[in-house]
């Protein structure tokens, strides 16, 4: 069971990457064919999310990392977070999120460093701390996924302003989640900061955070 586990998750995100993958190789070309990323993110247009200063958005949690251990916000103290809500079963826009993730990351490099990628289930009956594991090592080395009881989810969703529920669709033997597609950058007193939505790009991202992380 553990293994087919582990087929499964690999063989979703796999089919799902391939998707992606000339996109955000183009991305990462761009940065690295220059001389260092400050020079390309300075010549970027500023990010089009939404900023959330004063927003009341985000608090305290407790879940489960991906792991098995026990954490909360108090965690991530002094970090700074981008969280993404989704689950591992999604068959394409959740893997691209977090593509996408990664590449910020690339770009930021070195000053990304105080910058945790989070990802946290919409999934938590399917997406075990084992599941989650599995799937965000595919992604990011620093990633942490964060999974929980449906009580505990469902409370950090209301905190978050986060949309999900169940969904059958014919063309999947499992079912679904429709869920927002949103990434929140979060401060290190956990205060939320910028909504980044689908028309964000990873360069768009990185102009934000650093701008953000330069004004810290």
């Amino acid at each position: 069971m553990k293994q087919d586990k582990k087929k499964r998750v690999t063989r979703i995100a796999a089919l799902c990457l391939l998707g992606v993958f000339l996109g955000t190789v183009s991305a990462w070309n761009q940065v690295t064919s220059d001389n260092g990323s400050a020079s390309v993110m300075a010549s970027m247009e500023p990010a089009a999310g939404s900023a959330l200063a004063g927003a009341d958005i985000g608090g305290p949690f407790t879940l489960t990392d991906h792991n098995g251990n026990a954490v909360t916000e108090l965690d991530f103290a002094g970090q700074y977070k981008l969280i993404y809500f989704g689950f591992t079963f999604c068959p394409e826009i959740c893997p691209t999120a977090l593509q996408e993730i990664d590449v910020t990351m690339k770009i930021l490099g070195v000053m990304g460093k105080n910058v945790t990628p989070v990802f946290v289930t919409t999934d938590p009956e399917r997406d075990t701390p084992e599941v989650m594991r599995d799937y965000v090592e595919l992604f990011n080395p620093r990633m942490v996924g964060l999974t929980g009881t449906p009580e505990q989810i469902m409370a950090m969703q209301e905190t978050y302003r986060v949309y999900a529920a169940k969904t059958d669709n014919p063309d999947f033997s499992e079912y679904m989640m429709n869920h927002s597609s949103y990434i929140y950058l979060m401060g290190p007193n956990d205060e939320p900061l910028t909504l980044f939505s689908d028309e964000d790009t990873p360069q768009t991202m990185a102009v934000e955070i650093k701008r953000v992380l330069q004004q810290s």
